[in-house]
């Protein structure tokens, strides 16, 4: 359980520095609190077609992003780490 956890933040870690890098911290907070309510479909649809985005992105990377997005405060953790 401490591992899971471990690995979410870092993937949330990796996922904020790649957006700050390519200059879109903007546009990601706007997209994610104007999507925010939505958040566990989009976990669900990346859960259904994790056997498909699993082969270019990476299975456990899918697998990481489906279980942020599904769970709640999720995607606060990631917008906390943006306005960082």
């Amino acid at each position: 359980m401490e591992e899971d956890r471990e690995l979410e933040e870092q993937f949330i870690d990796r996922l904020a520095e790649r957006i700050k890098r390519m200059g879109l911290v903007a546009p990601a907070i706007f997209f994610l609190e104007a999507h925010k309510p939505l958040s566990f479909i989009g976990g669900q649809v990346l859960y259904f077609s994790r056997p498909f985005l699993g082969v270019l992105f990476g299975f456990q990377n899918i697998s990481l992003a489906a279980k942020i997005l599904s769970t709640p405060g999720g995607v606060e953790k990631l917008l906390k780490k943006l306005e960082e």
